[in-house]
């Protein structure tokens, strides 16, 4: 991928109106190697025509990434609230980013939320619960962060119970066993050599 097929992005992304261009999962990840060679490059470089013409590129791609951002967050958000109002699950969540997708479950959660706290309670003649609003943000969040917090590893030796953190008990733990564990936990055991991370691979 480069600056063209980005610009190409850009273009069909303001002719699409009212519908995301598909992105493939790792776009903005893609686009930020990018970005991080052109860095690379005018570390390294001297202060000459060359240099001129790739910070040019650079300020440039910055805009244009900016530009598909904005243009996408606004359909994002148009779509989250098409899904609160009408209480359905839309099929463009295929065509997001994996951040994308993490922005658009949490407003449109808060938005349902809104829906049935605020405009359903003034419906019934009761005042609006601000203080439930957060109910369908909340798993959603939790449900992220011990994601983000755990560990997947298969042990290669055997090892005893260990206290962790939380004060929860893990272990015993035996060869050839697979387990989730807290990422502090999964760093000490690591740094052991007693087990070995597995990395999941999309697709």
């Amino acid at each position: 991928m480069d600056i063209s097929d980005i610009f190409a992005v850009y273009e069909r992304e303001k002719r699409m109106k009212n519908k995301l261009e598909p992105l493939e999962e790792q776009f903005y990840k893609r686009v930020s190697d990018i970005i991080k060679r052109y860095k690379r490059f005018l570390e390294l470089g001297e202060e000459d025509e060359e240099h001129k013409r790739l910070k040019l590129e650079l300020e440039n791609l910055k805009e244009l990434i900016k530009q598909i951002v904005n243009i996408r967050l606004e359909k994002l958000i148009n779509l989250a609230l098409f899904e609160a109002k009408e209480n359905i699950k839309i099929a463009e969540r295929n065509d997001m980013t994996r951040e994308e997708r993490i922005l658009f479950d949490v407003v449109s959660a808060l938005l349902r939320g809104y829906y049935k706290h605020v405009l359903e309670n003034i419906f019934l003649g009761e005042p609006p619960e601000i203080n439930k609003l957060f109910e369908d943000v909340k798993p959603l969040m939790e449900k992220r962060t011990k994601r983000i917090n755990k560990v997947l590893v298969i042990f290669t030796k055997e090892f005893s119970q260990i206290v962790g953190p939380d004060g929860k008990i893990y272990g015993p733990f035996n060869p050839e066993e697979i387990y989730t564990l807290p990422k502090e936990i999964a760093k000490r055991m690591l740094s052991l050599n007693i087990c070995e991370e597995i990395k999941m691979r999309k697709g």
